[in-house]
C-alpha cells in the first residue's frame, strides 16, 4: 500500500484540472516564504499525508542496541543478511524450490540508515531501505560461488549470511558455506536483490545467471520478520557471531 501513495496523490493533483489543454506556458517560480501554498491542492493532500504519517509510524517491535552498517560487516549487516537468508527460504519452501547449501547477500550501499536502540516503527525500516529493491533466488555452480565471494572481497565486504571468509588484499580466503569450502561439484542457493542480481555494484558475475523474482519488498521482508519477532514476545537483537575478517 505504502509504494501506493504517492501515485494516488500524483493522479488527484493532475485529476484537479479537468479541461483539455493542448497549449503550454510556463515560468520560473522562486521558492521562498512569500510563496503561500495553495489551500486546494494543501487540502487534497494532507488527507493522504495523514494517513501516511500513521503508517508509517506504526510501531512494529523493539531493537535492544542500535545497530549500523559498517564494511567489512556490522551488526545491522549481519541482522539484514538474516532476514534475507529466512525470508527467502521460507518462500522456497512455500513454492517447493530446492534450496542447496544457501547464502544470502546485500550490498552495503543498499542500507541507507541505522537501526536504533527502542521502538521500530515502519518508518524505521523505510529509513533502512527506501529503494524498490525485490529479493530473487538464484542457483549457482561452486565456480560461480568462488565469483561472488572473490567480488565481495574485491569490494571490503558486504552484508552475508550463510558464509564466513576473510579479506586479504582484495582476495576471499577461508572462505566457508555451511561450514566447508566451496566444492566445484556443488549447487549453491543464493537469496540477494534484484539490484545485485542485475549487476548492481559491480556484481557482473550474476548478469547471466537465471533469477525466480519473489515479488517481496526487500524492506517488507524485515517489516514481517520484526513482526514475526514481536508475535513471539522477542526483540531485535544484534547478531554477534563473526562472518568477514579483513587483513587491514
Amino acid at each position: 500500500m505504502l509504494r501506493y501513495i504517492s501515485i494516488i496523490v500524483a493522479a488527484l493533483l493532475i485529476g484537479v484540472g479537468v479541461a483539455a489543454q493542448t497549449n503550454y506556458s510556463g515560468l520560473n517560480i522562486s521558492m521562498n516564504s512569500q510563496v503561500q501554498p495553495d489551500a486546494r491542492i494543501d487540502s487534497i493532500v494532507r488527507v493522504y499525508a495523514d494517513s501516511l504519517t500513521a503508517i508509517m509510524d506504526r510501531p512494529i517491535g523493539y531493537c535492544t542496541e542500535t545497530m549500523v552498517s559498517r564494511r567489512p560487516e556490522s551488526t545491522l549487516m549481519r541482522f539484514v543478511a538474516d532476514v534475507m537468508m529466512a525470508e527467502g527460504k521460507e518462500y522456497a519452501k512455500e513454492h517447493g524450490i530446492e534450496v542447496h547449501d544457501a547464502i544470502s547477500v546485500i550490498n552495503a550501499g543498499g542500507i541507507r540508515s541505522v537501526l536504533r536502540e527502542g521502538e521500530v516503527t515502519v518508518r524505521s525500516i523505510f529509513e533502512i531501505s527506501p529503494f524498490e529493491n525485490v529479493i530473487v533466488i538464484m542457483e549457482l555452480t561452486g565456480k560461480q560461488m568462488r565469483d561472488v565471494v572473490n567480488h565481495i572481497a574485491s569490494r571490503g565486504g558486504e552484508a552475508v549470511a550463510g558464509l564466513t571468509m576473510h579479506i586479504d588484499e582484495g582476495l576471499a580466503k577461508k572462505v566457508k558455506i555451511s561450514g566447508e569450502s566451496i566444492d566445484n561439484e556443488k549447487m549453491y542457493t543464493l537469496i540477494t536483490l534484484d539490484y545485485v542480481a542485475t549487476g548492481g555494484d559491480q556484481f557482473k558475475c550474476l548478469t547471466q545467471i537465471p533469477a525466480k523474482n519473489t515479488g517481496i519488498l526487500f524492506r517488507e521482508a524485515i517489516i514481517h520478520y520484526i513482526e514475526q519477532l514481536t508475535a513471539k514476545g522477542e526483540q531485535v537483537v544484534p547478531p554477534m557471531d563473526v562472518r568477514i575478517t579483513k587483513t587491514r
